[in-house]
């Protein structure tokens, strides 16, 4: 799915589906085509049958995104917007214990909650929401 996401111009749903729609241009890596090629995937027949979560962090990306597709993705395909907090309370719960690369992914995920300090300068960053 993401590797489809990264190279929709490469992709043989996408070439099926959106015949030379994608070229794999420098602008096709700006945010609003790469939120139009997710509405796109997630209204293929390939990925509309996947129990897909979509979270967005930013709520402007999030209203962008709603605003592209004529109709909403499938609806066991959930989109949702919210803190990190939120991600990582309700995915800790759910897969806690059963996969260890779910639980290390979900031990990063809170610690980027959490940890606001720059990696590079340790200078503390703030985040606007």
């Amino acid at each position: 799915f993401e590797w489809a996401w990264q190279y929709p111009h490469l992709s043989r749903h996408f070439k099926s589906a959106f015949p030379n729609a994608y070229t794999g241009t420098r602008t096709e890596l700006l945010l609003p085509t790469k939120l139009r090629v997710l509405s796109n995937m997630l209204h293929l027949d390939h990925w509309s049958r996947w129990p897909l979560r979509l979270h967005f962090l930013n709520p402007h990306v999030a209203a962008e995104f709603a605003g592209l597709a004529p109709l909403p993705p499938s609806s066991h395909i959930v989109v949702e917007c919210g803190f990190m907090d939120t991600v990582v309370e309700k995915f800790g719960a759910e897969f806690e214990g059963t996969d260890v690369e779910r639980v290390e992914h979900l031990a990063k995920m809170e610690m980027l909650a959490n940890d606001t300090d720059c990696v590079i300068c340790y200078e503390p960053v703030e985040i606007e929401v």
